[in-house]
């Protein structure tokens, strides 16, 4: 999947953004899913599912970050 583009997304005025459904396909994500949010360097910006971090998390001692 590295590398691939699937669309944009418009920030509402309550601060909201649909993640696009070819997104959402791709990666299992269905409505209830917690997603983690990343920033990087240049305004750049990582989505993924909760579930796939908790055990790298778990090792790492932060249990807590996700509820």
């Amino acid at each position: 999947m590295e590398g691939e583009f699937f669309g944009t997304a418009i920030i509402g005025t309550k601060g909201q953004f649909v993640i696009p459904k070819q997104a959402r396909d791709k990666l299992d994500m269905q409505p209830g899913d917690q997603i983690v949010l990343f920033g990087g360097k240049e305004g750049v910006m990582a989505v993924m599912k909760a579930d796939q971090l908790s055990g790298l998390l778990a090792k790492l001692g932060i249990n807590d970050v996700l509820k």
